[in-house]
């Protein structure tokens, strides 16, 4: 399969403009690169949401509803998972990223393309000799590409994560608040049941008092 060339300014304009949707724009490189990145930071969420970790914090229900409590679990990975992904396609749909991110390839492309009919054509300017430039400025041009990416990289990392994370304390403070419920439920009807037996052998006494009397008359 030929090799996919990135699209040109205006193609990508006219692709936005007549689509109306960013849904039907085609992610390019650095496009499909976001949402690659996204989808790794939402894996690795949702594996801190794995059963092990889940049952650590309730392990008197993992003993006794093992059952229940490994529906919740899966419930809330599911959902976590499903209002994540439903947060992250409406903020592309939103801002246009990906016809954006289209039309930034689309430069780069165009000016690399200028660059090399300039080369060909005899008239680029002789580069700037090292040597003449302070040594910071030669290390920050050489740092400067790609530390921006990983900047930018790990901003959306750690904005999704933020994200991820809020929503997770608070479904887990919602299913804690269940847990204790269940565990006052549990703890009201032993104490029922203890004040049962109280009763129950106050009455056994009694009763076995005048069975006593009843045998003595006898």
């Amino acid at each position: 399969m030929a090799e996919q060339q990135p699209p040109t300014t205006e193609t990508a304009a006219a692709a936005t403009t007549e689509s109306g949707e960013q849904d039907k724009v085609s992610p390019g490189v650095r496009a499909a690169r976001l949402q690659a990145i996204y989808a790794q930071a939402l894996g690795g969420t949702l594996k801190k949401l794995s059963w092990a970790n889940f049952a650590g914090c309730y392990p008197t229900v993992a003993r006794r509803a093992e059952g229940v409590l490994r529906r919740v679990q899966e419930q809330m990975a599911s959902q976590l998972q499903m209002r994540c992904e439903n947060e992250f396609a409406k903020i592309l749909e939103n801002r246009q990223v990906v016809g954006k991110l289209n039309e930034l390839e689309a430069l780069v492309s165009d000016a690399q393309g200028a660059r090399e009919e300039a080369q060909a054509a005899g008239a680029t300017e002789p580069p700037t000799p090292p040597h003449t430039r302070p040594p910071r400025s030669i290390l920050a041009a050489h740092l400067h590409p790609s530390l921006a990416r990983h900047r930018a990289q790990l901003h959306a990392q750690l904005q999704a994560t933020q994200s991820q994370n809020r929503l997770l304390e608070g479904q887990v403070r919602e299913q804690r608040a269940e847990v204790e419920a269940l565990l006052a439920r549990l703890e009201d009807a032993a104490a029922d049941v203890r004040a049962a037996n109280e009763a129950l052998a106050a009455a056994v006494g009694a009763l076995v008092e005048e069975t006593r009397l009843d045998a003595e008359h006898v």
